[in-house]
């Protein structure tokens, strides 16, 4: 199995038949090492740090720490 890019993410998307998918669901990630299933979040970082450049998207899940309150 190959890691997944940003492209590949998207074509994938491009392809999928979505007669049959919502594009306005939440985005749902696996954890396989857990086998289960959660709510992906959206985490922008401005400036970089010793391991991602700034402007690299990620997708992060179980952010609790992150998440903020309205």
């Amino acid at each position: 199995m190959s890691k997944m890019t940003w492209r590949s993410l998207l074509e994938t998307m491009l392809l999928a038949d979505c007669d049959t998918c919502d594009l306005d669901d939440n985005v749902t990630v696996y954890d396989a090492e857990s086998d289960e299933f959660y709510p992906a979040d959206l985490i922008e970082f401005e400036e970089s740090d010793d391991v991602l450049d700034s402007g690299h998207m990620f997708i992060s899940f179980n952010a609790t720490p992150y998440q903020q309150t309205t």
